[in-house]
């Protein structure tokens, strides 16, 4: 693994390395969105900001809602059209970091020292430069970070946040998913209990694997997909007794037949990894400090666990937007989209996976 956390030209084999692949931009958005703007850049300002009671209001043609690897791919697709109404598009993230590579907190936070911000920022998982301030900057896209998406007025295309107002023409929603948490399983906001989905996710879990392992402690791993399934193997490889719980006969069972999820949990068994199936978490009780001490399974057994690590899935993030687009009231959930990623509303697009894409034979996949 290399400084920035990603795999060297000759890695170590690595169990789930066949399933990472590099994530770009619909090109077809871009031209939807470049013709359906074109014929207002003439009644467009570059740049306004007015100071008003509750902040500042400012325009950008397109808005991109959302700073994870959607969004900071879409920037540089936009970038590299060159076209005079993407140099008054702006970012909204909530996070305090610029878009980055989120492969990369599981495969790289949690097992390099070194692999930290701003290594592996877009667009250094498919080999790109990378996307620091100077790029932003000198691709005249603006930042707004560690900013809070209050209200969406479509109507009069206004976002309320809690830096001011931004007004846009266009609006590309690019705000993802967020860990869904089952209500089901008792004590999951106890300190040592973590979900991954961002940065600061990721240094929080490092940091209490760090403490569980200088305590001679154990972990659990919820849940036999691909968070669980990483954060096992990043655990084990760091030496800590790790066991994966999950209630299906095997991992993955959404994408790998039986005989190769018995490979893979045969090569985990292999690495130290314990595997239980056909179980759930009921809860998680404290220890003596006051943090995680063990997992009680639906069986009743009891496991201990100084660090847990919830893999239950992921939801997308639509209800800022419910009110405004099509949104699934279902799985796979997400804003439904048309082949150009256009939503609903003729000026709101979705790219990501808060988007649902239509299929071919007629479904839909935030995939």
């Amino acid at each position: 693994i290399d400084h920035r956390g990603f795999p060297t030209p000759t890695p170590p084999p690595r169990p789930l390395a066949p399933l990472q692949r590099p994530t770009g931009c619909c090109p077809m958005l871009l031209r939807s969105v470049r013709r359906s703007s074109r014929h207002q850049l003439r009644a467009t300002t570059l740049f306004a900001c007015v100071t008003m009671a509750t902040g500042h209001t400012v325009h950008a043609d397109v808005c991109v809602l959302g700073g994870g690897v959607a969004g900071g791919y879409f920037c540089r697709a936009a970038a590299e059209q060159s076209q005079p109404y993407l140099s008054k598009c702006m970012l909204i993230s909530t996070e305090a970091h610029l878009p980055y590579e989120r492969p990369a907190l599981s495969k790289g936070v949690l097992l390099n020292k070194q692999a930290r911000l701003p290594g592996f920022l877009v667009a250094a998982g498919s080999g790109g430069a990378l996307q620091d301030e100077a790029w932003y900057a000198a691709h005249g896209i603006r930042t707004m970070l560690d900013t809070t998406v209050l209200s969406l007025d479509v109507a009069t295309k206004t976002l309320h946040t809690t830096r001011g107002h931004v007004t846009f023409n266009k609006l590309v929603l690019a705000t993802g998913c967020e860990a869904a948490v089952p209500r089901s399983i008792g004590g999951t906001t106890l300190p040592g209990v973590h979900v991954l989905r961002d940065y600061h996710d990721a240094l929080e879990l490092d940091a209490s694997v760090d403490a569980a392992m200088a305590g001679g402690g154990a972990a659990v791993c919820v849940g036999g997909g691909y968070i669980g399934l990483e954060c096992a193997a990043a655990m084990a490889s760091r030496g800590l007794p790790t066991t994966m719980v999950f209630p299906e006969p095997h991992v993955m069972t959404r994408l790998f037949p039986p005989a190769v999820a018995e490979a893979y949990e045969a090569y985990y068994a292999a690495k130290g990894v314990s595997i239980v199936r056909g179980q759930v978490v009921s809860s998680f009780r404290a220890g003596d400090d006051g943090r995680v001490g063990s997992a009680e399974l639906s069986d009743g057994t009891v496991l201990p666990c100084a660090v847990a690590v919830l893999g239950t899935g992921a939801r997308p993030r639509t209800s800022l937007v419910a009110e405004h687009v099509h949104t699934l009231p279902s799985a796979p959930g997400g804003v439904t989209v048309d082949a150009r990623m256009r939503t609903s509303h003729p000026d709101v697009y979705a790219v990501g996976d808060v988007a649902a894409f239509p299929e071919a034979g007629g479904g839909v996949t935030r995939q």
